[in-house]
């Protein structure tokens, strides 16, 4: 059967390099300069952003429908990275930015992190027949900063966001793995690999962001942190870590140190592997940024600062659980 292959590329141009650094592995950017080029026969081209922490391809869904595309079989390189969320009329597919991650390719120059990866569309098997199977080559380029190894470019073992809070200012927020409960030390990499009888420490802080907001008027309030076998935040295999700010009351190794009363949130759990053909963890968590205290009070909902908030996600991992 003839696959009917899209390209579609977005390539954060050389001219704007200066605007760009890369940080374990991500390549960050404050502009939205960026020059895209898609060829899709009998079609509009989907919506392609390359950011700080992943790729995301918007599609619509009234023209997968059009193309008797199997929307909820959408799946990329990897055929485990499925089940992607529909927001209205648009299907997101979004991947955390990283080699090997949902089966994405990289190659460097000595200019460019290139990523690439592939979404396959597959038919509906109510349409009996198909003659062509419709892929989509996505690819993103990142300009290197010279002073970034090639080893953090593989490998990257943080998860960096950018906030926005208002009046144009943005605070940056980092999540990192530590090695122990004084959350001073994070794993040197390339890979993570942690006994399931041994701890996994999680640290989520604000940076300065390069923003003239001082980071102490914000607390961050960790709202939902969960788990998934593949980097796919929307896989339906999932375990919860942190439901409504609180731990999950199923799994008493999950112990939250400080969450909402400062500019760090902290937590560990007992490491542990998915049942099933899956050798790699991976973490997501949801924040919030808020003015004051928002400190839980593990009931289920949250105590009110009164003041507005502003939130973002982060994706961290794989994290290689052993036994030993």
């Amino acid at each position: 059967m003839q696959a009917f292959i899209v390209t579609i590329v977005l390539l954060l141009s050389a001219t704007f390099s200066a605007s760009f650094q890369l940080e374990g592995g991500y390549a960050i950017s404050n502009r939205a300069d960026v020059v895209s080029s898609c060829k899709l026969k009998g079609g509009s081209c989907p919506d392609l952003v390359c950011s700080a922490n992943d790729i995301q391809l918007t599609l619509n869904v009234a023209t997968l429908k059009d193309m008797n595309v199997d929307i909820a079989h959408i799946h990329l390189q990897d055929r485990r990275c499925t089940g992607f969320a529909v927001n209205g009329d648009s299907i997101i597919i979004k991947w955390a930015l990283g080699k090997d991650i949902c089966g994405t390719e990289l190659s460097v120059t000595d200019t460019h992190a290139i990523y690439k990866n592939y979404v396959y569309l597959p038919p509906d098997p109510a349409a009996i027949i198909y003659r062509e199977l419709v892929v989509y080559n996505v690819s993103c380029s990142y300009p290197l900063n010279i002073n970034v190894s090639l080893v953090e470019i593989l490998y990257p073992v943080i998860s960096t966001t950018y906030i926005p809070i208002g009046n144009g200012g943005q605070l940056k927020v980092i999540m990192s793995i530590y090695t122990d409960n004084s959350y001073t030390t994070t794993y040197p990499g390339p890979t993570i690999q942690l006994s399931t009888k041994s701890n996994l420490y999680v640290g989520i802080y604000i940076s300065d962001g390069g923003s003239s907001v001082s980071i102490s008027d914000f607390s961050l309030l960790m709202v939902k942190c969960y788990s998934t076998p593949t980097n796919n935040r929307y896989d339906p295999l999932k375990y919860d870590i942190i439901i409504a700010s609180c731990p999950n009351p199923k799994d008493t190794t999950i112990k939250i140190v400080e969450n909402g009363i400062s500019s760090k949130g902290k937590f560990y759990i007992q490491m542990f592997k998915f049942v099933g053909d899956y050798n790699a963890v991976y973490l997501h968590c949801d924040v919030l940024l808020c003015k004051d205290r928002c400190s839980p009070t593990c009931s289920g909902t949250r105590s009110s600062s009164g003041n507005q908030d502003t939130s973002g996600s982060l994706t961290i991992g794989p994290i290689v659980p052993g036994t030993v």
